[in-house]
């Protein structure tokens, strides 16, 4: 879910939904390659064992303290273009939904959807911030998800915690609440400054240290049960692909580096989650402890 501004709401949005338009716009020209993923062939088993290591902590830790129960529904709020949400419900055999604000988007994790075998109306265009989007979602607000997901989100805003609360509208009590940031603070500060100055400016580096992204959390109905650093080392370097020039040929290269770092760490941290302060992402996990309707607010 990304967006745009404003007047009324009581924060500010960092990007626009023209922006994130036009990424998956550039995803979409290249479909070809979407589809050339889900071939089976040596190539494709090898870029699968080389996916980023960072989502694969990721999902280990989600292992470890989600549910295990096939069959629940999960729902990411800004799914596009779906890949990881995707990813999570098949390890753990949950029920994936999106809730998607680019109409871009949208389209693009709907193709997602329909290449994995699954309706793509389950993907839904709305807004984090508007009360109908759960009626769009056919749940209506006295019915909720028994997971929601946001992964590169709240990030995007000068206070994160109205988009927070805003997730909490979709959760069952008892549900669970994943939210994942990147944390463009490491490594991946030189790399984005270097090839992207500007895409620095789209983020809320402030809360990009463990401390002060814990605290996002501090007072609400959740029960923490992860909050931490994952991964161990993420270039960043495909955010600046989409260019042109002397960038993009470094950018590519970087990935090309990125590939050979997931397999060596693939292969040297089996069954690990390797933490630190330059990790490339920080992971918040909890569990909701009674109902939620909160109205939008700081």
């Amino acid at each position: 879910m990304h967006y745009g501004a404003s007047d009324s709401e009581p924060f500010k949005r960092l990007t626009s939904q023209t922006y994130w338009d036009g990424v998956s716009t550039r995803r979409l020209a290249s479909s070809a390659a979407v589809d050339a993923s889900h071939s089976r062939g040596l190539r494709s088993r090898l870029r699968a064992y080389c996916r980023d290591h960072s989502w694969r902590m990721t999902e280990r830790v989600c292992r470890t303290c989600l549910p295990r129960t096939p069959g629940l529904n999960i729902l990411e709020i800004g799914c596009a273009p779906g890949t990881q949400l995707l990813q999570l419900a098949r390890t753990l055999e949950y029920e994936p939904y999106g809730l998607e604000y680019s109409p871009a988007g949208v389209e693009e994790t709907r193709r997602r959807f329909k290449l994995a075998g699954l309706d793509p109306s389950r993907v839904i265009e709305g807004d984090l911030f508007d009360s109908t989007a759960a009626k769009d979602l056919g749940l209506g607000l006295g019915v909720a998800f028994d997971i929601v997901l946001s992964t590169g989100l709240i990030e995007h805003f000068d206070d994160p915690r109205a988009a927070i609360r805003c997730h909490l509208r979709f959760l069952r009590p008892g549900g669970y609440l994943v939210v994942r940031i990147p944390n463009l603070r490491g490594i991946g500060w030189a790399t984005m400054r270097t090839l992207r100055p500007e895409t620095i400016k789209l983020h809320n580096l402030d809360i990009m240290r463990l401390a002060a992204f814990s605290d996002l959390f501090a007072d609400l109905p959740l029960r923490r049960i992860y909050s931490g650093y994952t991964g161990f080392v993420h270039i960043f370097g495909r955010h600046a692909s989409f260019g042109t020039g002397w960038r993009a040929s470094l950018a590519i290269a970087l990935d090309r580096v990125q590939l050979a770092l997931n397999f060596a760490m693939r292969t040297g941290f089996v069954g690990r989650n390797v933490t630190w302060p330059w990790s490339p992402h920080l992971l918040f996990i909890g569990q909701l402890t009674r109902d939620w309707a909160d109205p939008v607010g700081p």
